[in-house]
């Protein structure tokens, strides 16, 4: 057949197509939905968890047969996340999950898909799958389908508590001086936990002693971005003015958690004009406590010869706690006790408790320190 005549029939079969698909108020409804389009599953390791989301078609013509396809989770540099091929994606969990692969539902009618979660042994943290739902289309040879396959997703978030760090960490920064100034962050998530990105940069110009201060951008549902482990966003911060040429130091500063944050120092040369300017890494890098609890063990992260005062969980396992006594981590999991002495605990050291606790067991404030 001419390639002309070809496209001729390929353009009529798209626009006959089109056509059915848009029909007014008062033609059929066809179409199908999916709700939540997110699930956080909470699981121990080892262990067997549950979850459902429902599945409807609004079609009015007939029963529609759905594919259910398992994908890991990826995010791209804009924040956006996707779901890719499995083996593709970090801290997976597609490999965990059991849900049918078809479900067929009457016109006008829902069912609830129920997924289990199987978690293996040794595992803490957050991990991540993608479920892609479409319309089953019976394939003909003698046929040629020109069409988009519509499809809907779940993400699948399982949370597996234990003892992990939550870390984000500024990598690289730049500045762009056109058409709008703004600075271009690159922020990746170290961790194993799911983060919102929050926090600001200072730009300190010359010799002031003022910085000019902005906040890392929101998105458009007023929510901050979420990063996930082992991914890395782009984001770009408008600036009030632009930046005049010379030398700026530009501190970030990412929240961690409610009494801490990362933070990172860039050194920046801006040229003037309508040059980009990539910034390179000052001399102070550092992160202060990263502390993240879910729901019952929580993992500490000082710099070398750094301190904090924190709640933290006791026991009276090495006996009954004062003032001034050292801690060291205790039998109970997530809880600390009372040492006899720094000699006889010389290597494992957490910190000096600065309240009582007469009790089994309790919350008290403590003195963090690393050597």
């Amino acid at each position: 057949m001419p390639s002309r005549m070809m496209a001729f029939f390929v353009a009529l079969i798209v626009l006959i197509g089109a056509a059915a698909h848009a029909q007014g108020p008062s033609g059929p409804s066809r179409g199908f939905g999916v709700s939540p389009p997110s699930i956080e599953v909470r699981v121990s390791a080892g262990a067997i968890a549950t979850a459902e989301f429902t599945l409807w078609n609004s079609s009015d013509l007939r029963s529609e047969v759905y594919t259910i396809d398992v994908l890991d989770l990826s995010q791209l540099s804009t924040g956006t996340i996707r779901g890719v091929e499995r083996g593709q994606g970090t801290r997976s969990c597609a490999e965990w999950l059991e849900v049918p692969s078809e479900v067929e539902i009457p016109p006008g009618g829902a069912k609830v898909v129920r997924l289990s979660l199987r978690c293996p042994p040794q595992t803490k943290g957050s991990y991540f799958a993608m479920l892609e739902v479409s319309v089953k289309r019976a394939e003909s040879p003698a046929q040629m389908h020109v069409s988009v396959r519509p499809a809907l997703s779940v993400t699948i978030e399982a949370r597996v508590p234990g003892s992990a760090t939550t870390h984000l960490e500024p990598m690289a920064l730049q500045y762009h001086p056109t058409p709008e100034p703004a600075l271009i962050l690159t922020t990746k998530n170290t961790g194993v936990w799911r983060k919102p990105v929050e926090g600001d940069v200072l730009i300190y110009s010359g010799s002031s002693a003022f910085p000019m201060r902005v906040g890392l951008p929101y998105q458009a549902s007023g929510k901050p971005y979420s990063l996930y482990p082992g991914m890395a966003i782009d984001q770009a911060i408008p600036l009030p003015k632009a930046l005049r040429p010379g030398t700026h130091r530009v501190s970030v500063r990412l929240a961690l958690t409610d009494a801490a944050q990362a933070r990172k120092d860039f050194e920046l040369e801006v040229a003037g004009g309508t040059a980009m300017s990539l910034a390179r890494e000052g001399a102070k890098a550092e992160t202060d406590v990263s502390l993240e609890v879910d729901p019952e063990v929580a993992e500490l992260d000082l710099p070398p010869g750094g301190s904090r005062i924190v709640p933290v969980k006791v026991t009276n396992e090495g006996g009954p706690i004062h003032p001034g006594d050292l801690l060291v981590s205790a039998v109970t999991p997530g809880h600390a006790m009372r040492c006899r002495s720094q000699t006889a605990c010389p290597c494992c050291i957490l910190g000096k408790a600065l309240a009582p606790m007469l009790d089994a067991s309790g919350v008290i404030l403590v003195l963090l320190m690393t050597p």
